[in-house]
């Protein structure tokens, strides 16, 4: 069953250093694999590009280059104030019927509750079955 989550569970959820570090080290990870993947691929046909130049040199590169864009992914968190981008963020869930939707500036549903932000709501199992008994 749907149940709302406390205020202590949400500051909990919101306090981690992980969810603020998520991104960034998801970010991190692509872009160092990304950049050795390329290193890999060789030299570029009339590029004139010296390969190999040594390993020692892309993994630097690879590790600066993630780390700015990680830093980057950082400094946009807190600039617009919010941890990791989330598909929750734009959907909303009904207080009374539970139906979940994509956030399109209605606050009302269909069955007269209101919807709700989607992050605020925990599934909790067993709900239905105590529910009825």
């Amino acid at each position: 069953m749907w149940a709302r989550k406390s205020d202590q569970q949400m500051a909990t959820e919101r306090s981690g250093v992980w969810p603020f570090l998520r991104g960034p080290v998801v970010l991190f990870l692509i872009c160092f694999v990304a950049d050795i993947g390329i290193a890999i691929r060789g030299p570029r046909v009339g590029g004139g590009v010296a390969w190999p130049r040594g390993w020692s040199e892309e993994l630097r590169d690879a590790a600066f280059i993630a780390t700015v864009a990680a830093v980057a992914h950082c400094i946009v968190q807190v600039v617009l104030g919010r941890n990791v981008p989330s598909g929750a963020k734009n959907v909303m869930i009904c207080d009374t019927c539970h139906r979940v939707r994509r956030r399109d500036g209605a606050t009302k549903c269909e069955c007269g509750g209101t919807f709700d932000d989607f992050d605020k709501w925990t599934w909790i199992d067993g709900g239905k079955e105590e529910d009825e008994s």
